[in-house]
């Protein structure tokens, strides 16, 4: 069996319905790696830009996975 942490990453992340971070550094550099990772373009439907605090709306609402 071989550990592939990366590859799960990647496959968890293109699962989600929705994936909400920031709009300020750590969420700049969130957006960085999913570039570095090849999915952005596939991901840019599913994300949602927010606040630092507003993070918690759409998780509050049920909205996404």
């Amino acid at each position: 069996m071989t550990f592939r942490p990366v590859e799960k990453f990647k496959s968890t992340l293109l699962g989600a319905d929705l994936l909400v971070f920031n709009s300020v550094k750590s969420g700049a550099a969130f957006a960085k790696a999913l570039d570095r990772l090849g999915i952005a373009e596939t991901l840019k439907p599913k994300i949602v830009r927010t606040t630092p605090n507003g993070i918690f709306g759409p998780v509050l609402k049920g909205e996404g996975k």
